[in-house]
């Protein structure tokens, strides 16, 4: 039988990190010691990479990011984009890329692509550009400005794309605290970016916002003053802003910007790419209200539960969605629901022991027994690490391109 050798790269959910940085280190975002994902894949021979992409930083911005972390060079955030939401268009330089040679034959001739969490967005962008490219930014950039990325073409770069408990439809946690809330939440961490952007502590915990002006680059952060926040109150302002779903990285997680704006605006899924929705489950049936968290999860995860158990936003409630038991099931943070392919987008639920996948659709998988942190073992999920292991098998196994025996 023949099988590819395509790497994956791996990319954290919202205030993640990457493998570069210290806070890695200290707690391995994928599990530490024998229950680090990464470490146990690689020991069985998978190309496996994690970059840093901002734990605040948009959908649209960690694409960006990603591109020039890939290929070197030049983050460049894009003409329009950077003129209509006021921040720098050019960004850090690579002065070498992690796969500068994705694209041409051999195993590298496509890669991997899993995101977890906030990785939902992410992972639609990423299909989005990588394959669409931007008409916006075509429009206003000369050509010899113009980024590879938003020319678009370039699916034949990705095999797979996978969301681990992905916000591919929001989720109703995300719109409790409504848009101004959720800008407040962000104000605070931009404050705090603000404050130790310039310390050595961007060493240990970066809070990627130099497009923006409130933190320098990390590698020019080594300063022991800390600074004052008032001083980047606009910069500040538009990290928050209530009303930039597509900047504000916690309104782009709510039910109502995916099923009203991000999901709506996609292109069709890519004959050539498989799409996977990996789903976690830790939710059971209560009295009075839909379900409840089990007992044994994170505790964040279980106060989160509290919330996606029973409510139903507005989002909801306008598609008389308000009492569909798959929108209260989920894993604590992300309803179940949410996870699953995004609205609009071809899809089938796979069942267990599935082993025939086409490209150009999502497949919902069976839900694993966790909770959203399971993913990062910071809570029990059944079989974790050979989840991880059956993911990668499949991967390597669908039939596509470039081939090595085993």
């Amino acid at each position: 039988m023949e099988y590819n050798n395509y790497p994956t790269v791996f990319m954290s959910g919202l205030g993640g990190w990457g493998e570069d940085q210290l806070q890695n280190k200290i707690m391995p975002y994928w599990g530490k010691g024998k229950n680090n994902v990464l470490k146990d894949l690689r020991g069985l021979g998978y190309e496996c990479l994690f970059p840093s992409l901002g734990p605040l930083n948009s959908s649209w911005d960690r694409v960006c990011i990603l591109w020039a972390w890939l290929f070197g060079g030049t983050v460049d955030f894009g003409k329009a984009h950077a003129e209509k939401y006021g921040i720098s268009r050019y960004g850090r330089t690579y002065e070498h890329g992690a796969l500068e040679d994705l694209g041409q034959p051999g195993p590298h001739q496509k890669a991997n692509f899993i995101g977890h969490s906030m990785g939902g967005p992410l992972i639609k962008t990423l299909s989005e550009l990588f394959v669409y490219g931007s008409e916006e930014e075509r429009a206003v950039t000369p050509e010899d400005e113009l980024s590879p990325l938003f020319k678009g073409g370039h699916g034949h770069l990705i095999h797979c794309l996978t969301t681990l408990s992905g916000t591919n439809n929001g989720t109703t946690l995300a719109d409790f605290p409504t848009n101004y809330g959720l800008s407040f939440i962000t104000g605070i961490f931009a404050v705090l970016g603000a404050v130790i952007g310039d310390t050595f502590m961007s060493n240990v915990y970066y809070i990627d916002l130099p497009q923006y002006g409130i933190t320098p680059e990390r590698e020019d952060a080594h300063r022991l003053h800390l600074r004052n926040p008032l001083k980047y109150k606009d910069a500040i302002k538009k990290v928050c802003d209530p009303h930039s779903g597509a900047q504000n990285c916690f309104i782009e997680m709510t039910v109502h910007e995916n099923l009203d704006v991000i999901n709506p605006s996609l292109h069709p899924a890519d004959k050539n790419i498989y799409y996977f929705a990996q789903r976690a489950s830790a939710m059971q049936p209560a009295k009075g209200i839909h379900t409840k968290p089990k007992k044994g999860m994170f505790v964040l995860t279980f106060i989160a539960g509290c919330v996606t158990g029973w409510y139903a936003p507005k989002a909801l409630k306008d598609r008389g969605l308000e009492n569909d038991p798959d929108w209260f099931k989920g894993d604590g943070f992300v309803n179940l629901k949410a996870q699953s392919a995004p609205t609009g987008q071809p899809s089938v639920d796979a069942v267990p022991g599935q082993t025939d996948f086409q490209p150009g659709i999502w497949y919902n998988m069976p839900p694993v027994n966790g909770d959203h942190t399971s993913w990062m073992d910071l809570s029990y999920q059944e079989d974790r690490m050979q989840n991880f292991r059956d993911m990668m098998a499949l991967f390597r196994s669908l039939p596509d391109g470039e081939t090595v025996s085993k």
